[in-house]
């Protein structure tokens, strides 16, 4: 059990570092400061506003889905009327990348 408990200790500080550090790297990019410094920032920038970056969070995952949707049905869309009269022929293959698209 004491193995299992370090495991699930390790997991968890590594999500915790993989996160502060996806935020110190926009931080580095932004604004050009060292890591470190950027790392420091970014951990205040949790404490001091937990439910922004909560929001944050959800904000990109909202958006990610919305284009994983929109951009396979828009271009099936696009393609419908460009294939025009040729559609039943090219029918397998579009659908084929309509589904390889999600």
């Amino acid at each position: 059990t004491i193995v299992c408990v370090t495991r699930c200790f390790l997991k968890c500080l590594h999500c915790c570092l993989q996160f502060i550090t996806e935020y110190a790297y926009i931080y580095v990019a932004v604004l050009g400061e060292p890591f470190c410094s950027s790392s420091k920032k970014s951990f205040g920038l949790f404490a001091k506003y937990p439910v922004q970056v909560g929001l944050n969070g959800l904000t990109s995952m909202a958006l990610g889905y919305l284009v994983s949707i929109t951009v396979p049905l828009s271009l099936a869309g696009v393609a419908f009327f460009i294939l025009g009269d040729s559609w039943l022929v090219y029918e397998s293959c579009a659908t084929a990348i309509i589904v390889l698209a999600y």
